[in-house]
């Protein structure tokens, strides 16, 4: 949701005999950190950067050869930022919105709706906790709502939740895990 942090995080189980030999991961501008984690809890990839992530590399690769599946299993994790600032207050400038999403992909989807973001928060300064969105999914929220005063026009309905995407104002978690089976 707009101006919130979270963690996202998934894992998979590798094949027996694996053999790790590279770690990489895709997100976009609202990703801010990206780990690998064993299953020990020891962290073997840590990357900060979305548009230029760590690309790491095992030299020898990195053997799965355990019995048990729970042993060979890789955990990954993101945190995405979707309008928080240092100290944790709304912050209009880092928030998904969706004035800045361009739609060249409709079509995706039944409803055409891949990758777009219904506003559903205020984007002004001040007035960024209030709801401006019915409900109704169209795609527009009621930018009066959002005014600095009754009838002053000048309120914008613009912050969404994060959504998939193929833009840098949509977002993705794509692990990019190398390895091979001797």
């Amino acid at each position: 949701p707009p101006y919130t942090k979270r963690e996202m995080c998934d894992d998979w189980v590798l094949p027996k005999g694996a053999r790790l030999t590279a770690l990489s991961s895709h997100t976009h501008k609202h990703g801010k950190h990206w780990w690998y984690d064993l299953p020990d809890g020891e962290r073997i990839y840590d990357s900060y950067t979305y548009n230029d992530p760590l690309q790491k590399y095992f030299d020898p690769p990195m053997a799965f050869d355990q019995d048990d599946p729970e042993e060979r299993r890789i955990s990954w994790c993101s945190l995405y930022n979707n309008g928080v600032d240092a100290d944790g207050n709304d912050d209009p400038s880092q928030v998904t919105r969706a004035s800045k999403i361009q739609y060249g992909i409709r079509g995706f989807g039944l409803d055409g709706s891949f990758g777009r973001c219904e506003p559903s928060r205020c984007i002004n300064e001040g007035r960024t906790h209030i709801q401006c969105n019915d409900g109704i999914s169209n795609f527009k929220g009621d930018d009066a709502e959002c005014d600095s005063s009754p009838g002053a026009g000048d309120g914008f309905c613009d912050a969404c939740r994060i959504t998939g995407g193929v833009t840098t104002e949509n977002e993705m978690f794509g692990p990019n895990i190398a390895y091979f089976v001797p």
